[in-house]
């Protein structure tokens, strides 16, 4: 996933299961609106897969501990913990 320098923001929002690929897409987007029903993660992680090159994105906005226990143990976050 590439992020554009667009002039008109991209906004990704989340209901419900937003997991692998899906979470990975939402981080191309400028800004990521989740709802009080979403569940975050990354579960090819929990298997000993690499986490996808969104994800990896994705991580860079997190904080350090938070997207290295997710992308390690494939850790689900809630809406509140996200």
């Amino acid at each position: 996933l590439h992020r554009r320098a667009e002039e008109l923001p991209v906004v990704a929002l989340m209901d419900g299961i937003c997991m692998g690929f899906g979470l990975g897409l939402a981080s191309a987007a400028r800004y990521r609106v989740v709802t009080e029903s979403s569940l975050l993660a990354m579960p090819e992680c929990a298997i000993a897969l690499a986490p996808d090159a969104g994800f990896s994105m994705f991580a860079a906005d997190m904080p350090r501990g938070l997207s290295t226990c997710m992308a390690v143990t494939g850790l689900r976050l809630s809406a509140a913990e996200a």
